[in-house]
């Protein structure tokens, strides 16, 4: 049985948080630190934590942006062109 496109929305969702948790773990960095880099916004994390949503442009967006931070810092970027990538 195919999945509603909200329930694969909000598994994107799930998936972006926990993007975020490991991209914090991953770079040394506090989740709220990772959360403001990914949207220029500490609160969002737990936001989304509490039942929050993203509309999907907006999901695509963030998500673009880990991807982008995540590369940076795989690439031995450091964390000071990360947060300007």
């Amino acid at each position: 049985m195919a999945l509603s496109l909200t329930t694969q929305h909000n598994r994107r969702v799930e998936r972006l948080v926990q993007g975020i948790k490991d991209y914090a773990s991953e770079a040394g960095v506090p989740e709220t630190t990772a959360s403001r880099r990914v949207r220029n916004a500490s609160h969002e994390l737990a936001r989304l934590e509490d039942g929050g949503s993203l509309s999907p442009k907006t999901l695509e967006v963030r998500e673009k942006r880990l991807r982008e931070l995540r590369k940076a810092l795989k690439s031995g970027a450091g964390q000071r062109q990360a947060v300007s990538a």
